[in-house]
């Protein structure tokens, strides 16, 4: 719900990745990204503990050709089934 106001609030699409550092798993809760990157931080929303135990899906999107870079919550499969995607 916080990201859904905000979104709505500042009328434009919000993205984000997991909160951790390359390799380290993702931190679950505002007090775990605190702890791993608050000093690189200007703000934490605090939304409550997350729900999902897997890592966000990224994809490069950056050209003509969509890139898998990080396999998580959606599969490659369901990727797939909606854009032609390289695996890299």
């Amino acid at each position: 719900p916080v990201a859904s106001n905000l979104r709505q609030d500042l009328s434009s699409p919000l993205t984000s990745t997991s909160a951790n550092r390359s390799g380290q798993p993702p931190a679950r809760s505002a007090t775990e990204v605190q702890n791993t990157l608050g000093d690189h931080l200007d703000l934490i929303l605090d939304g409550g503990p997350s729900a999902s135990t897997a890592p966000s899906t990224l994809v490069d999107i950056s050209t003509d050709r969509a890139i898998l870079l990080r396999e998580g919550a959606i599969s490659r499969q369901t990727l797939r089934k909606h854009i032609p995607i390289h695996i890299k």
